[in-house]
């Protein structure tokens, strides 16, 4: 006699019961189809050997067109894009385009010249993970007439 789930509170009196499946009721279950867990990369970073205190994790929404101007960071950023569509560009860089569910790598000290809403009628959401060690600010606004980075 197999005892199912606990969840069924049923008893099932067959003797050649496949371990494989948990019964309720009359519907069997897959267990097997159920634990398998897909882990798909999205992105690798070397971000060197540094010491990281802290990650401080943000959702940051973009309205339509809207641009956050000439920046760096004093850290590592890795930002997922959640929703809309991202021009991203790393000084002396290629513009790139980066689309819900892809992520994107902001190396500390690096001047970014763009990462700005694509859309015209969408807003743009990601999530940014900035790995810290121990510095307070997240991001440092430049002024625009800035020629090379410091």
């Amino acid at each position: 006699m197999a005892m199912a789930p606990s969840s069924c509170n049923l008893m099932v009196h067959e003797k050649n019961i496949d371990p494989s499946r948990r019964y309720c009721g009359f519907a069997a279950v897959d267990v097997s189809a159920q634990q398998k867990i897909v882990r798909k990369e999205l992105y690798k970073a070397d971000i060197g050997t540094q010491p990281i205190s802290t990650v401080d994790v943000r959702e940051i929404v973009l309205q339509p067109k809207q641009i956050t101007g000439l920046h760096r960071h004093p850290c590592p950023v890795i930002s997922y894009v959640v929703e809309g569509t991202i021009r991203f560009q790393i000084r002396g860089q290629k513009m790139q385009v980066i689309h819900a569910g892809q992520v994107c790598y902001e190396p500390a000290g690096a001047v970014i010249e763009h990462f700005d809403n694509a859309s015209d009628h969408a807003p743009a959401k990601f999530i940014p993970y900035y790995l810290l060690n121990r510095q307070k600010e997240l991001i440092e606004m430049l002024p625009a007439t800035q020629t090379k980075p410091q």
